[in-house]
């Protein structure tokens, strides 16, 4: 097999007489595979004699909602062209997907499968990982202990819950009988203080396993993992250490420093003034003070050459005792932070149990809780068996898609259930197999708890299952890429060819390996001049909010920069040479790291220059216009008196009056509320309309649920026509998102529109708009929201700053008994408890780092532009700017 044949790794992928572990580059054609091996089950090519499986009993698993769908469509349109076709074009079809088989495989069964995969009860099983966990507790809710009619939380219900959760833990902390939790609350508050608790109580719950147990048996994983005892104090520790000290010595050397030089003068009255009467801490404080350095290291050249010369030991001794010292300082760490940590696991273990008591009271699960419980449903011994037993009738073949963004608990339930597929003599007598397919330099989705280093335990583990079948596992790779011209590719591979720039790409440090299949096609490669602060800017004047963002700031020149750029290429015609065609405004995909002032001023940019632009992939929910606007005709509508509110009802598009109608309305209306002054003035042609809507709604304001109550406002008074025609179809996403919020708010709460109003308020729910490659316009999202898209031409405009550290002060230590949280000062000065810990979890972010800027570029099908801005005048050294200048040179 040629490794430059890219259909040879394909094939040996597709095949399901195997197992099979891909590694997949990007733009390879994964999901091609996937689909192929699928299409190859249903046809039953896999052993001679074998009948095709059951459609029912494959089962896929990918990423996100998005992903499966386009794989089930992709699938769907496979089965339905083979339906329609003539019997040359379907063989050739079929001999293409299997050269070995295809020319066998009777057409009547091919031409079957889209009915028979239609007709499958339930549909095939191509899904998320999160939606068969939902469907496996459904199924199994007894065994589970959970309820069997239990609800999923939306992000909004799950945020309600979390800080109804907090506020009930808080209360009964402070004013319960519990001193130990009130002393953990105190601690916490005090440091954190009321702008980190909610960023705090984040972090716990992400960190969920780490606080399962009790807290004694959380604190006891603490103590294990910093090596302490729960009895240890500060001052038990200094004086176990201070009675090791020669104090002869020590009093002889301090008034040796009384004769030295200038530090030992310095430093000399408090040493003796500790040796003669101070405690154990004054002790150690001036023994740090003489001979570590401000920084905690011990000092250099120390003693001076006259006290060496006087006191021949005294060199040994300083030494012994900044060793000493520095011993201390480690062991003092670990108490602080077991102290801490103690208060955290209390804090947290509560919280958690409030959770869990609000969730068992509303019958409702978050989307953790389906992994959570459904892992502990098929490993757990209660009801494993009798589970496994079951499923194992259910599934004969797992396709695993995105694999490196699986997290560990996700892997457990794969694993569960691969276990039963080769464990013993099976039940039945059926061909079964793995297929797990990922690129670990796609691994971006930490936050979610995907972790690349673990992928080779996981291959490690599926191998050894399958040794035992005739059918062991292949490893193909699939190095092609289809998607990118060798030019884009060559730029890929030469930024990640040195080894600090791959750093954290692959488990196994290698440089990686594109070969273009687009082998012949040109494409471009641009690195653009970075945008820098002016030298001199102008004063802005006194009038002017000192938040105004200056109008020549770096991003916003970026911004027009591109926006320019694209306009030019419109404009003239410029031919996308690959393509043998005009450039269009879908070609073009802006991918920036985070969602910041330059994403807007990106959009202004294009829209000022009438370039189709799709939006942002996220949004705040009430952030934006149509919401804020309709949210105001609600408040409007339980209080007609507020002025202010009433004002901006009637100059957005719901009523559309000019400037100039609400000065005169406004104006001179003789101390009246401006409710009442548009009563009084209903007659008038330039009012009568407002009036007329604000009155119908108004009035049925106590009569209709929250989304009646939008629905008329939106289509019996035509708002939705005039907010696209004023804010165009950005406007349609977040105006469908606040009616879903309004028809799920009805399901769960008293349908009155006060609570409707206080719980958006109270919200900051994301809107996630699906990018569609189809439309014509720009696109603008980061490289996160951008994974398994594509783009002829791609702006990396934000190279420059570096990923925000996690300050939460939280981590994560494994330890034999299970995870232990580990919680140090929340000031990135303090040190960790334990030494190295800070900066191995900021080695893991930057990791991430350059594996999102290898997302970033391999985005890129023709065109790949690099660009940047900076605050200041100089970048970081590990920035995306620097990686790639690195790869290419400065210069």
């Amino acid at each position: 097999m040629s490794v430059h044949d890219p259909s040879a790794p394909q094939r040996v992928a597709a095949d399901p007489n195997h197992s099979a572990w891909v590694t997949a580059n990007a733009g390879s054609g994964k999901t091609k595979v996937l689909i192929d091996r699928v299409a190859r089950l249903l046809l039953g090519s896999v052993r001679d004699g074998d009948t095709p499986p059951d459609p029912s009993k494959i089962l896929c698993l990918t990423y996100t909602r998005a992903a499966a769908a386009n794989m089930q469509n992709k699938l769907f349109a496979r089965l339905g062209g083979w339906a329609l076709m003539d019997d040359s074009a379907l063989r050739a079809a079929l001999v293409d997907l299997d050269t070995e088989r295809g020319a066998e495989i009777e057409l009547k069964r091919a031409r079957r499968l889209f009915a028979q995969a239609l007709e499958t009860p339930g549909g095939l099983k191509i899904q998320t990982i999160h939606a068969f966990c939902e469907s496996l507790l459904r199924r199994f809710p007894l065994e589970a202990k959970i309820s069997p009619h239990f609800e999923l939380m939306d992000e909004v219900t799950s945020a309600e819950l979390l800080n109804a959760a907090k506020e009930s833990t808080i209360a009964r902390a402070l004013t319960g009988g519990n001193g130990a939790l009130r002393d953990a609350a105190m601690l916490i508050i005090d440091r954190v203080q009321e702008f980190g608790i909610d960023a705090l109580i984040q972090e716990i719950v992400k960190q969920r396993p780490a606080f399962e147990g009790s807290t004694d048996e959380v604190v006891a994983r603490i103590a294990h993992a910093l090596d302490v005892d729960e009895s240890d104090t500060v001052e038990a520790v200094r004086a176990a250490a201070v009675s090791g000290f020669d104090m002869k010595a020590l009093r002889e050397l301090a008034r040796a420093f009384a004769d030295g030089g200038k530090h030992e003068q310095a430093v000399a009255p408090d040493l003796l003034e500790a040796l003669a009467e101070g405690t154990d801490g004054d002790l150690v404080s001036a023994l740090r003070a003489a001979l570590l350095t401000k920084t905690g290291g011990p000092r250099a050249k120390f003693p001076t050459a006259a006290i060496k010369k006087a006191l021949p030991w005294a060199e040994d001794l300083c030494a012994e005792i900044a060793g000493a010292l520095l011993e201390l300082s480690a062991q003092e760490q670990a108490i602080e932070g077991f102290a801490n940590s103690k208060a955290l696991a209390r804090f947290g273990v509560a919280l958690l149990g409030e959770v869990r008591m609000l969730k068992a009271r509303a019958d409702a699960l978050d989307f953790d809780d389906l992994i959570r419980l459904a892992s502990a449903l098929l490993t757990e011994a209660d009801a494993r068996d009798w589970v496994r037993y079951k499923l194992d009738g259910g599934v004969d073949h797992i396709l695993v898609d995105e694999a490196q963004d699986t997290s560990a608990e996700q892997w457990q339930v794969i694993g569960a259930i691969a276990e039963e597929f080769f464990a013993g003599e099976s039940a039945r007598d059926a061909h079964r197999t793995l297929f797990v397919v990922g690129d670990e330099k796609q691994s971006i989705y930490s936050f979610q708890g995907a972790d690349p280093r673990g992928l080779s335990v996981i291959k490690e583990r599926f191998d050894e299952l399958t040794k035992g079948v005739d059918a062991p596992m292949q490893e193909p790779q699939l190095l092609h890429s289809f998607r990118s011209t060798p030019a884009v590719l060559n730029a890929v591979d030469t930024v990640f060819a040195s080894e600090p720039a791959r750093d954290g790409l692959s488990a196994d440090g290698a440089a990686p390996e594109h070969l273009a299949f687009r082998a012949d096609q040109p494409g471009c490669v641009e690195f653009w001049p970075v945008v820098q602060p002016r030298d001199n800017p102008e004063a802005q004047p006194w009038h002017v909010p000192v938040d105004e963002v200056e109008p020549d700031a770096p991003h916003l020149r970026l911004a027009e920069g591109i926006a320019t750029r694209i306009a030019g290429w419109l404009a003239n015609g410029t031919i996308l040479k690959s393509r043998a065609r005009p450039i269009r405004p879908g070609d073009v995909l802006i991918l920036v790291r985070r969602r910041n002032a330059f994403t807007d001023a990106m959009i202004r940019a294009l829209k000022a220059r009438d370039i189709p632009v799709a939006g942002e992939d996220r949004m705040v929910l009430t952030q934006q216009l149509a919401v804020r606007d309709l949210m105001a005709l609600a408040r409007f509508a339980l209080l007609p008196d507020d002025d202010l509110t009433l004002a901006t009802v009637l100059r957005s598009p719901i009523i559309g009056l000019s400037e100039q109608a609400l000065f005169d309305l406004a104006y001179d209306r003789g101390g009246r509320r401006l409710w009442r002054a548009l009563y009084l003035r209903r007659e008038e042609d330039a009012f009568a309309g407002a009036f007329a809507i604000l009155n119908d709604l108004l009035n049925e304001a106590d009569f209709l649920r929250p989304y009646e109550f939008l629905e008329r406002a939106l289509n019996m008074h035509g708002a939705r026509a005039r907010f696209l025609g004023r804010l165009g179809v950005q406007a349609e996403d977040p105006i469908d998102e606040l009616l879903s919020q309004a028809l799920a708010f009805e399901s769960v709460e008293t349908p009155t529109l006060q609570a409707f109003v206080e719980r958006i308020d109270a919200s900051d729910f994301q809107v996630k708009r699906e990018m569609e490659q189809g439309r014509n316009e720009v696109r603008v999202m980061t490289a996160h929201g951008a994974k398994g898209l594509e783009a002829n031409i791609v702006f990396l405009p934000d190279t420059v700053a570096l990923p925000p550290r996690n300050t939460s002060g939280v981590f994560v230590l494994k330890t034999e008994a299970g995870d232990a949280p580990i919680w140090s000062r929340r000031r990135n000065e303090d040190p960790p408890p334990v030494a190295g810990l800070r900066e191995y979890r900021r080695s893991l972010e930057m990791q991430e780092y350059r594996r999102l800027l290898y997302v970033g570029m391999t985005r890129a099908q023709d065109w790949l532009v690099v660009c940047g801005y900076r605050g200041s005048r100089e970048a970081p050294d590990d920035s995306w700017l620097r990686v790639v200048e690195a790869g290419f040179g400065e210069g």
